[in-house]
């Protein structure tokens, strides 16, 4: 018996390579993925070899909580949980983020990696926290002002460094990724090289858009005469912003075109249009999300229920509906015959909202999934001296998020709202970081 087990996983060892890679292409679950190229070391290595960057497979995104500390792990690393929606809300424990990010806050996702931040000294890494790769993007305490604030012009800038007090006070509100660095192909971050990758981020408070590349030594900074930054999105090759006036809620969309100077300079935006947003849009109450799904642009509107209380923006009550609108570019070159159409039924599509790069995917490839909904998580950090249950860690409910479904315009919540921290006090950071959607890359 034991040699016909031995024959049989002597079979499955060596089933063609052409055949496990069309198997795994479609695996929807990273879990599952992982599962299957676990059966032996010839899969494992098939599928090692048969990463493609360009073409990276689109798993269902797992729900990353925040992390706990383990006063019995002796390891350099802590655990994170990661919740698995179409698994029965399964659990999965991931320890390949370092235990230094018990002290970072996460204001980005973005092609399976995480954007670390570290309150105490500034700096910021990209993270693959299924790879383990690391690289380092510019430091904010060393980001850097214009001297001219000159709208969509770059001038010289100063040679002071901003104060890490103010920085940690500004904070960054959103990181995105125009691509995915390849971490199949890295040794380390510091033989990383790229000149491809362009990390956008958006700082509260400063009114500005700053941008880099992995291993760059400073931002670049974009600002504009009287608007704040409100989202970003690479679309087609361009990088699209809603702007919102300061004085007023009236919003836009500025288009630019982002070039890369090979030899190291850049990279550089050129303005290259400039979309209206409906006067009906302009809600009192909303907060704007573009998403490219099937192609499309589309912008979300999220409507918010104000609700003031200490230390909250009245601005970011909790989510009540949600809007989507596809923009329908006309045949003229200035906009003038592009409208903005309601959209009221998003057919298969599953929109992922929140601090993560914005996505669309299809249910068709996720069974048991439902489409026509948006899957939002909250953008907004909460102090644990505000937050902290009785009984130590905090309550899951202070977080907006949940799936909102179009047809009949409910919002459910996630199964872990109004959960406490299974370990007390021990999860209790200076700030909460919200959850935040992790689209699985093993490349």
């Amino acid at each position: 018996m034991a040699a016909a087990a031995q024959h049989r996983n002597k079979m499955w060892s060596e089933l063609p390579e052409e055949l496990i890679v069309m198997i795994s292409d479609r695996i929807s679950l990273y879990a599952d993925y992982v599962r299957f190229s676990s059966v032996c070391f010839s899969w494992h290595s098939t599928l090692a070899r048969n990463l493609c960057p360009s073409q990276q497979r689109q798993y269902f995104p797992f729900l990353l909580l925040p992390c706990e500390d383990d006063e019995e792990n002796n390891s350099d690393t802590c655990n994170h949980y990661l919740l698995s929606l179409p698994e029965n809300n399964n659990i999965y424990h991931l320890r390949s983020l370092p235990k230094q990010s018990m002290s970072l806050y996460c204001p980005g996702s973005s092609h399976g990696w995480l954007v670390m931040v570290d309150q105490s000294t500034s700096s910021m890494n990209l993270v693959n926290p299924f790879t383990r790769v690391q690289l380092p993007l510019p430091s904010m305490n060393k980001f850097r002002r214009l001297l001219k604030n000159q709208p969509y012009r770059f001038g010289k800038v100063y040679t002071k460094r901003l104060l890490s007090e103010e920085i940690n006070m500004l904070g960054v509100k959103k990181v995105v990724l125009s691509s995915s660095p390849s971490s199949s192909s890295l040794m380390s971050s510091s033989q990383f090289q790229s000149s491809d990758v362009v990390a956008v981020a958006i700082f509260n408070g400063l009114e500005a858009l700053a941008f880099s590349r992995p291993g760059d030594k400073a931002w670049c900074r974009l600002t504009t005469a009287s608007d704040y930054f409100v989202d970003v999105l690479f679309y087609r090759n361009h990088l699209y912003n809603i702007v919102r006036k300061k004085r007023c809620n009236r919003c836009r969309i500025l288009v630019f075109r982002m070039d890369v100077d090979i030899d190291g300079g850049g990279p550089f935006l050129k303005l290259v249009d400039s979309i209206q947003i409906p006067e009906s849009q302009h809600l009192l109450r909303w907060r704007p999300y573009m998403v490219e799904s099937c192609g499309d642009l589309l912008l979300v509107a999220r409507e918010s229920a104000v609700k003031p209380a200490p230390y909250f923006n009245p601005f970011e009550g909790k989510a009540i509906g949600f809007r989507v609108f596809k923009f329908c570019r006309g045949n003229s070159d200035d906009n003038r015959s592009s409208t903005w159409v309601e959209i009221k039924n998003l057919g298969d599509r599953m929109l992922f909202l929140g601090v993560n790069s914005s996505l669309s995917l299809s249910s068709h490839d996720f069974p048991g999934c439902r489409g026509n909904s948006i899957y939002f998580t909250s953008q907004e950090c909460r102090t644990n001296h505000l937050y902290g249950t009785q009984g130590g860690g905090y309550d899951m409910n202070i977080y907006d998020m949940g799936v909102f479904n179009l047809e009949d315009k409910r919002i459910e919540p996630f199964p872990l709202q109004g959960c406490t921290s299974s370990r007390g006090p021990h999860l209790l950071q200076k700030f909460c970081a919200p959850p935040i959607w992790l689209f699985p890359n093993p490349n």
